[in-house]
């Protein structure tokens, strides 16, 4: 299963390179810590020059509760 897991984030990165380059990117704006190492790793795997700026996110817990059936 890890390897499987490798080799779809390979495929994953691969095409975010290349869409990274169709676009012509010079920033993106990675929402989130995972996304930003994902680009950051990426163009640097590809030698991308575009910066990568990270929009943080807060996660808030929230409690769901589903109603009795009788």
């Amino acid at each position: 299963q890890q390897d499987d897991q490798k080799t779809l984030s390979s495929i994953c990165d691969e095409y975010l390179a290349k869409i990274l380059k169709l676009l012509r990117a010079e920033i993106v704006v990675a929402v989130g810590k995972f996304a930003e190492k994902k680009v950051t790793e990426t163009a640097k795997t590809f030698n991308l020059s575009c910066k990568v700026r990270n929009l943080a996110v807060t996660y808030f817990a929230i409690e769901c509760t589903v109603p009795e059936i009788h």
